[in-house]
């Protein structure tokens, strides 16, 4: 990716900076083929402001918050902005566009054009999608061409306050790592077997359910069989039995047509029937007054067992008032022990109370112990390190006084003011009385620290001795408080044992009345009365019995002939007798019919259940072959097989660098296998480097900052260097926003040098940075200076300068 034209428009750090409000650079005019360029200029001239909009993504890397987060309207002025940047890759020349409304809808349109021949067309993505403005398109199509935003900053630019890679998490680091592998394809693959399992899981879920319905419809249907089942013997006797009644009904009906009718035998039947009419009305008369007597009879007893259960509650109650009475009277004892000893339990917890909280004045005195004896040992540590800081400056001062006896100028009269070294070994002969006098003034205060912090020890021992004395005051005061208050709740009950004193005896003095009611004699006249009718009744039945019996014996003489009543009930009987058994058979075939659908049913729903259950279990075959694909082709599959090896050839260029530029003290080792506390393996991600002056291996966070800024600079170019050689993808410029702010002078230079060589390894062809450091502006190779700007036409300003 090569960078040739910017224009900004409306940018709060241009306007800010440089008092316009546009702002056009043209790198082919002013670069030509440097490689190294420097923005120059004071703080807050608008060099990030510049350089984080070098580049066609959608953010500037420099605002960005440390999640990624980023928003052009806070960095517009006034209603609308605007940013143009003509650039070119893969040997296509694109412009960028970015429209950015900051009124009161907000809005953000980003278009990209491809020039072809003298016109400037729309640029469109593989599956048709025209960039018409919209950022998600314009953000897919910038991917397409360049890769991902992420990889671009982490490996091409370096943002001031950029987010350190050994903070990245484990998932974070595979992610950028995929990216710079080209893992693309296999990601992609991952993701489409992802969707294929949750579509196989939704689905095998549906189809559960629909085993689980078919099984609940087919115990349905069972139910419904085992309710309609016919033993087989039954449907021949529902058939014989409607044989037989309908045989009977057509021979009662010959007889019926043979019979006579005599008028004799209809005169005694009709005597017959009169007297059974006459007893059945005595028989109900009696019957109802006997009732009458029952009710009675129940209503006395009712009454009777009701005045029996009040009096039975009263005994009950008072019985009850009794017993709690003397409950209560039996808790005397210990009320007047809780009297007396209630003056004795006050004085005891008051005594506790004292005890407690001297026992929390001394934990207070405690404390503050510490915190003395903490900033005695704090300000201890501190004389330390100065003391050891005038013992290296002592030795060292000592070491240039030596050189004044060593020179061979030394002896020569007045040549102090040519040799500096002798002037400045006679200088630090001069400064060795103060380094010594400051050395004797702080022993002198140490050691008055150090009896203060004995003096503060042996009162904080005599403080515990006296604590261990009294060990439980809060358990005993606890103890005492409860046992005054237990005294206390019994000294209260005076007042009430008095009371069920004088209760119980005006209980005593109460008699029960005895218990005769007059509803026993009722009762007694009501059982009377009920014999009577019962005799009347029974005396009646006889009379009647013998009246038929005279009656029966007349129409026995007689010659044997039913009445036509008797033949019409017959008659009816056997009527009805053929119409229940027509109704069974009908019913029965019903059932037969009824069973046989269900039975065609429960086939068809064997065969549904069959043929799911199928379903389901090629289901569950899929699912678990497609799950195992999808883990394959995951971040922990064959992407993490990918990153393991590829992080010794990210270590070995990052070492490379570090030894082209900073020399071999430094070795930086990438493991993507961290070991537990139980001691086995996990994934993760963590940078060691190791120290070739001591021999010893730290992780990149614990080192100093400046250490940190070469391990990191190493590390972001490696990944640059591995993206250009692994994926074949060139973003062909650099670009450095002041990350070298934590270098010494010789570090700075350094890390010049290792700007060049990322450029030579990596074939880029230039690398823009932003420094506050004169001598590496100066390293630079075109100079693009800030401070000098006039006039709204940037680029009628800006000129380069060679470097040194």
């Amino acid at each position: 990716m090569h960078i040739h034209e910017l224009t900004l428009e409306g940018f709060v750090g241009i306007h800010k900076g440089l008092g316009q409000t546009r702002f056009h650079l043209n790198l082919d005019a002013l670069v030509g083929d440097a490689k190294l360029v420097a923005l120059q200029g004071a703080n807050g001239r608008g060099k990030s402001t510049i350089l984080d909009n070098l580049h066609p993504y959608l953010t500037m890397p420099s605002r960005a918050t440390p999640g990624g987060a980023f928003s052009y309207y806070d960095h517009i002025q006034g209603p609308r902005g605007q940013k143009i940047l003509l650039w070119s890759a893969g040997g296509k020349t694109y412009r960028s566009e970015v429209v950015i409304i900051n009124e009161r809808r907000r809005k953000t349109e980003a278009y990209l054009f491809e020039r072809q021949g003298e016109r400037w067309c729309p640029v469109t993505l593989i599956d048709g999608t025209v960039v018409d403005g919209r950022q998600d398109v314009y953000t897919r199509c910038i991917e397409a061409i360049l890769g991902s935003e992420q990889t671009f900053l982490t490996a091409v630019f370096c943002a001031q306050g950029r987010r350190a890679l050994s903070s990245y998490r484990n998932a974070e680091i595979k992610a950028l790592l995929a990216d710079l592998l080209g893992l693309d394809a296999i990601q992609a693959l991952g993701q489409r077997a992802q969707d294929t399992v949750r579509l196989f899981k939704a689905q095998l879920n549906l189809k559960r359910l629909e085993v689980q319905q078919v099984a609940e419809h087919m115990a349905r249907r069972q139910t419904e069989i085992d309710a309609c089942h016919l033993n087989p013997g039954r449907q021949a006797d529902v058939v014989l039995a409607r044989q037989e009644a309908a045989k009977a009904l057509h021979n009662e009906q010959i007889r019926q047509a043979q019979q006579a009718n005599l008028p004799l035998r209809v005169q005694w039947q009709a005597q017959r029937q009169a007297l059974l009419d006459a007893a059945r009305r005595q028989q109900a008369d009696l019957k109802a007054q006997l009732e009458r007597e029952v009710d009675r009879l129940k209503l006395l007893r009712h009454r009777l067992g009701e005045r029996q259960r009040a009096h039975q509650a009263h005994l009950q109650e008072q019985a009850r008032q009794r017993e709690r009475l003397t409950l209560v009277l039996r808790g005397e004892p210990q009320v007047r022990h809780a009297c007396r000893r209630i003056g004795l339990a006050q004085q005891a917890a008051a005594i506790r109370r004292c005890r407690r909280d001297e026992q929390l004045a001394q934990v207070q005195r405690l404390k503050e112990l510490d915190g003395i004896l903490a900033t005695a040992k704090a300000e201890l540590s501190s004389l330390e390190r100065e003391a050891g800081q005038l013992v290296l400056r002592r030795q060292e001062i000592e070491r240039r006084s030596e050189l004044q006896n060593q020179v061979p100028c030394a002896v020569l009269p007045n040549v102090s003011s040519v040799c500096p070294l002798l002037a400045d070994a006679r200088a630090a002969h001069a400064l060795q009385p103060g380094v010594i006098q400051q050395l004797q003034a702080l022993g002198r205060h140490k050691d008055a620290v150090q009896a203060r912090i004995h003096d503060k020890q042996g009162e904080r021992h005599e403080v515990n001795l006296s604590m261990e004395r009294e060990p439980r005051a809060a358990e005993k005061l606890a103890l005492a408080e409860a046992r005054l208050l237990a005294y206390q709740n019994r000294c209260a009950q005076r007042q009430m044992i008095q009371q069920a004193r004088e209760d119980l005896f005006q209980l005593d003095q109460m008699s029960v009345p005895a218990l005769v009611p007059s509803e026993m004699v009722d009762i007694a006249d009501a059982e009377k009365s009920m014999e009577v009718f019962k005799a009347q009744m029974s005396e009646r039945q006889k009379e009647a019995e013998l009246a038929l019996a005279t009656i029966d014996a007349h129409l026995a003489r007689l010659p044997p002939i039913e009445s036509e009543r008797d033949l019409l009930q017959r008659m009816q009987f056997l009527q009805d007798r053929v119409a229940q058994a027509e109704a069974e058979h009908l019913t029965v075939l019903q059932k037969m019919e009824t069973l046989r659908a269900l039975e065609r049913e429960m086939a068809r729903l064997r065969d549904q259940h069959h043929g799911l259950t199928a379903a389901v279990e090629r289901l569950e075959v899929a699912l678990g072959q497609w799950s195992l694909f999808a883990k394959c082709m995951s971040n922990d599959g064959l992407i993490a097989l990918a990153i393991d090896e590829a992080g010794p050839t990210l270590s070995a260029l990052a070492n490379d660098l570090l030894r082209a530029c900073y020399g071999p003290r430094f070795t930086v080792s990438i493991r993507t296998l961290l070991e537990t506390s139980r001691g086995s393996e996990r994934e993760g991600f963590e940078i060691v480097v190791l120290d070739g002056q001591t021999g010893q291996g730290c992780p990149v966070g614990l080192m100093s900052g400046g250490e940190k800024t070469w391990v990191h600079e190493a590390l972001s170019r490696g990944i640059a260097l591995y993206l250009a050689q692994a994926s074949g993808r060139q973003y062909a410029t650099l670009f450095t926003d002041e990350t070298d702010g934590a270098l010494d002078p010789e570090r700075k230079r350094m890390f010049m040098a290792m700007k060049r060589e990322v450029l030579h390894l990596g074939g880029y062809a230039r690398e823009i940075f932003v420094s506050q450091t004169p001598e590496l502006t100066g390293m630079a190779d075109v100079v693009i200076s800030l401070d000098s700007v006039t006039g709204d036409r940037i680029g009628e300003a800006i000129a380069p300068s060679l470097g040194d």
